[in-house]
């Protein structure tokens, strides 16, 4: 038992001393050798590395680079030299190339260490692998730890399972396979190589009979003719498909060439001058070229001879020669009233003045058209500045109106002049208002709305204070100013006729009339229609609101409260005032004098304003402000002893555009009314719980509508 252990131990120390060795050989076998190489044209990194065995990341790391570069022709760089073969003779590969080399068999123990030297030589030697293009074979390779192959676009390597490769042939050439196992490395020299009927599809894929392939190892060399260059070069692109190396000896057949037709006979000088039917121009043939000599007036014609002639000859020379221009020509070509052309027997002389270098530069490109020499004296000469032009000029310019005449400055405005109409008057107001930065003219303001008073004990009525506003912290801007001086000459005049009625409701309803529908199409009261002229008879005399008011008067179902008339300027305002004044003590408080009494007349009754505009169009613009108010003892205070009665007050304003005597009526102001009607019979009545049965209550509510009839009629003035 110790002698096998013994034994053991030194076939154990042999073995280590084996692989030791057996490494040490192998080493120095690969050590890294190389040499120098002189790059040709056309070389590359992969190209080399393919050469000479190796890959790219060898090649740069043997020459020190850190990035692939190109390569120069005639600059040197150190390849790789492939090692001297060991002595060892090697196995002979298997008839199997798709199997691995089977590990050699354990001998037994009693071999010693002849048999470790057998098991591990110092260098494996590659076998052949063979692969045809588009093919795939599996290797069985038990223990698989790594693999690389040297030229992947030859052949391709994928790990199918942990101890299975395939390999994948994609291009016709060699490359080197190499297999790291957990016991040994493995060497494969892998031969891709093309399809058995390779010759037969290409034939078939480039499909020209007058073809012939042939197929070289890794080449393919074609011969034979094609009919044109496109079928050439589609004959070897198709072959590069197959293989990187294509010979190509193919010859295109040049076509027969077509007999050359006959000329045909050139036409006489003569001829060839009547087609192009320009004065000046001869016609001289030279062979079978027409040579144009002569003058012509201008370019255009020198060009459509040359074309009229090419057309009826092969060959045209083009000698015609353009007349110069005279100066009363350059003089209208040029078109500058400050440039004067003047013509010397030399040349032609240009003077004046232009205002911008674009104009001069102008002046060159027309003077290179004169066909002749010409002397440029002229100057750029700025023209003087444009007159200021003052705001108030510039506000004139905008109204338009030479009438009018404007002064002043941005601070404020004088407008004086006279002008046709109103209306030419407002829009010169409005544009210099604009102008100024000042708001729109304000539109007329209704009748103002007295002051609101409050009731003093002991004093009597005060007005009502006004909370403060709040003054500004610092002050405001000085406003622009306008004066209007305006004169409106031949104004037209304007009649306008007011009637203002008091419309009892409740009769209105029992007639069955609505006033406010008096807008409407329809009869009125007291018309007939009448089919055969399209209108109305009956009160010829009457308007349908004529009628209507009358109407209603008779049956006292409406009652005139007034009915002016006034004759104003077109643009000024009427007013009109009917009824009466009531005065109203008004205590003041003054510092240093106490508080006094003065006495305030307040208006009531009618207060009605009408301004009436002609437009430009003929119609008439009305601006109307009506105010009607009446006593109500109902509602009155008693301060120091006097009555003040209260008022009731209906208020209408309103803007419209009418003809001349069409009627604007203004309704809806309606007010209602209870009354309580008491009947007694004397003495009777007065007896305690028992006159109530001598008086009889009676309760009544009415509705009063005021309603505004405004007709304006344009009034022409007689000339005496």
């Amino acid at each position: 038992m110790r002698r096998l252990i013994v034994v053991g131990r030194l076939e154990a120390f042999m073995l280590v001393a084996t692989l030791c060795v057996g490494m040490a050989g192998q080493g120095m076998a690969q050590a890294p050798a190389w040499a120098w190489h002189t790059v040709q044209k056309g070389e590359t990194l992969p190209s080399l590395a393919q050469r000479y065995q190796t890959t790219v990341a060898a090649l740069m790391k043997l020459n020190g680079w850190t990035t692939p570069r190109p390569l120069r022709p005639g600059e040197r760089i150190k390849v790789p030299v492939k090692p001297h073969q060991s002595s060892t003779p090697s196995a002979k590969p298997t008839s199997n190339p798709a199997s691995p080399p089977k590990a050699p068999t354990q001998p037994p123990s009693s071999q010693g260490v002849l048999v470790a030297r057998k098991v591990l030589p110092s260098l494996p030697q590659p076998r052949l692998l063979q692969v045809t293009v588009g093919k795939a074979i599996a290797l069985k390779v038990p223990g698989l730890r790594s693999v690389s192959v040297a030229a992947p676009e030859i052949a391709d390597v994928q790990v199918l399972t942990a101890d299975t490769l395939g390999v994948l042939g994609k291009k016709v050439g060699n490359t080197s396979l190499i297999v790291v196992t957990a016991t040994q490395t493995m060497i494969w020299e892998v031969q891709v190589t093309p399809e058995p009927f390779l010759r037969e599809r290409l034939q078939q894929l480039i499909g020209l009979p007058t073809v012939t392939i042939e197929v070289v190892k890794d080449a393919i060399i074609l011969t034979g003719t094609v009919p044109t260059q496109s079928e050439r070069e589609r004959a070897t692109a198709l072959a590069r498909l197959y293989a990187t190396t294509v010979l190509d000896l193919l010859r295109v057949e040049e076509p027969p060439t077509p007999p050359t037709p006959p000329k045909p006979a050139l036409p006489s000088p003569e001829e060839i001058e009547r087609a192009i039917g320009i004065k000046g121009v001869r016609v001289r043939l030279v062979g079978d070229s027409a040579v144009l000599e002569g003058t012509v007036e201008t370019p255009d014609e020198a060009t459509r001879a040359e074309k009229v002639a090419v057309l009826l000859v092969p060959k045209v020379i083009n000698l015609l020669q353009v007349r110069p221009l005279s100066a009363d020509e350059l003089q209208a070509l040029i078109a500058i009233p400050t440039v004067k052309v003047r013509e010397t027997p030399e040349a032609l002389v240009l003077e004046g003045t232009v205002p911008t270098q674009e104009d001069l530069n102008r002046l060159n490109e027309l003077a290179g058209q004169a066909r002749r020499k010409v002397v440029n004296w002229v100057k750029v000469v700025a023209p003087p500045p444009p007159p200021t032009v003052t705001f108030a000029q510039k506000v004139k310019d905008a109204i338009g109106i030479p009438t009018v005449e404007v002064q002043g400055d941005e601070k404020g405005l004088v407008l004086s002049g006279t002008v046709a109409t109103q209306a030419e008057k407002e829009r010169a107001l409005r544009i210099a208002r604009f102008m100024l930065g000042l708001p729109p003219i304000p539109p007329p303001t209704p009748p103002t709305t007295p002051t609101p008073l409050m009731v003093v004990p002991g004093v009597g009525a005060a007005p009502m204070p006004t909370p403060p506003t709040g003054a500004p912290t610092g002050a405001a801007p000085a406003e622009p100013r306008l004066l209007d001086l305006l004169e409106v000459k031949g104004g037209k005049q304007i009649r306008v006729e007011l009637r203002v009625l008091e419309i009892n409701r409740t009769a209105l309803r029992d007639l069955g009339v609505n006033f406010p529908a008096l807008a409407a199409p329809g009869v009125a009261i007291g018309q007939i229609p009448n089919p055969a002229t399209g209108g109305v008879t009956g009160v010829a005399q009457r308007t349908p609101v004529q009628a209507l008011v009358q109407a209603l008067e008779n049956r006292n179902a409406a009652r005139t409260l007034s009915a002016p008339s006034a004759v104003v300027l077109s643009g000024q305002e009427a007013r009109f005032n009917v009824g009466g004044e009531i005065p109203i003590p008004v205590a003041t408080v003054a510092p240093g004098v106490g508080t006094t009494t003065a006495v305030e007349f307040r208006p009531f009754g009618l207060v009605m304003s009408v301004l009436p505009t002609v437009e430009p169009n003929g119609k008439i613009r009305l601006t109307v402000s009506a105010e009607v108010s009446e006593l109500d003892f109902t509602i009155a205070v008693n301060i120091g002893g006097a009555v003040i009665p209260g008022t009731r007050t209906r208020k209408a304003s309103t803007q419209v555009e009418l003809a001349s005597q069409e009627t604007l009526v203004m309704s809806g102001l309606v007010q209602r009314l209870t009354q309580t009607i008491i009947n007694r019979v004397p003495l009777l009545s007065k007896i305690p719980i028992l006159g109530e049965l001598f008086t009889s209550r009676r309760f009544q509510q009415g509705e009063t509508e005021l309603a505004i009839l405004v007709t304006p009629v344009l009034v022409e003035p007689t000339e005496q």
